[in-house]
């Protein structure tokens, strides 16, 4: 009876598990700290590093905000946050716009980036997704 009971349990709890859904800003957290992982652990170039982050973070802003962020230029990305946008704190704004055009550089420009610059903008990443947390994610961390 002990063992059945116990069983259950654990079905109920990988059950729930799978059908908990998560929001974009959780999925974009869990994606940041995979490629954390991957840039430390040295899977992944310091290029697809960058490349990788700008997508995660464009994506992120996108789904989050109804941003075109993954549609528009850098240049036109960021004339938008610049004087259209009140979703990202302005203190942010100088971040997301020095990383994205050090990441056209690297992209367009083969630009070999530095790891540490890699590892700079993971962390100012992660600070912009912190800061653009929904409220009610507040009381799921």
């Amino acid at each position: 009876v002990v063992t059945s009971i116990f069983l259950y349990v654990v079905y109920l709890l990988k059950f729930r598990k799978k059908n908990t859904a998560l929001s974009d800003w959780e999925k974009t957290r869990r994606e940041l700290h995979n490629l954390k992982s991957d840039i430390s652990e040295s899977r992944i170039t310091p290029e697809n590093g960058f490349i990788r982050l700008t997508d995660l973070g464009r994506g992120y802003l996108e789904k989050r905000f109804g941003l075109p962020a993954t549609r528009r230029t850098t240049p036109e990305f960021i004339e938008d946050i610049s004087h259209n946008c009140n979703f990202v704190p302005d203190d942010r704004k100088p971040f997301l716009r020095n990383f994205l055009e050090a990441a056209d550089q690297v992209k367009f420009a083969m630009v070999y980036p530095e790891k540490e610059l890699l590892n700079k903008a993971l962390v100012n990443a992660e600070s912009l997704v912190e800061a653009t947390r929904p409220p009610e994610e507040e009381k799921n961390v």
